[in-house]
């Protein structure tokens, strides 16, 4: 990826996922309203939108270049995942029945540490699979 869409990801990303632990701790641990905690959810909206951009621009250039290597498709595809439910769960948080907003709440949640964890772990082993790509001697 270029330098620019790089630090674009990692900054969206980070501000993401730190307003959505910001809005998890104020909204399921300490059980505030939402007008406490407004100018966070529109944060988390804004950045979660534009990391969906940042996420589609990276297809063509990073996911289908390093898909035919197969060595850290795993963890791009457990982040694709979900990523694509999570999307799928906001539909149901805005439009869905109050039944189905507790469910779909938790799931984005869950799916919200899931993407966290599984986008630490694709840049982790993303770097050893290049590292162990380069040579070590230039002889």
């Amino acid at each position: 990826m270029k330098k620019f869409q790089r630090i674009s990801t990692f900054l969206v990303g980070f501000i993401c996922c730190l307003t959505g632990i910001w809005i998890f701790f104020y909204q399921d641990i300490l059980e505030r309203f939402p007008s406490e905690y407004r100018e966070s959810l529109i944060i988390h909206g804004i950045t979660g939108q534009i990391l969906f951009i940042v996420f589609g621009m990276s297809l063509n250039g990073h996911a289908l270049h390093y898909l035919k290597d197969g060595k850290n498709l795993k963890w791009g595809l457990i982040f694709f995942g979900a990523l694509l439910l999570n999307f799928l769960t906001i539909f149901f948080l805005y439009y869905g029945k109050l039944e189905t907003r507790e469910i779909m709440h938790v799931l984005h949640v869950l799916m919200g540490f899931v993407i966290f964890i599984s986008f630490l772990c694709h840049l982790h082993f993303g770097k050893i699979y290049r590292s162990m790509k380069k040579p070590k001697y230039n002889h």
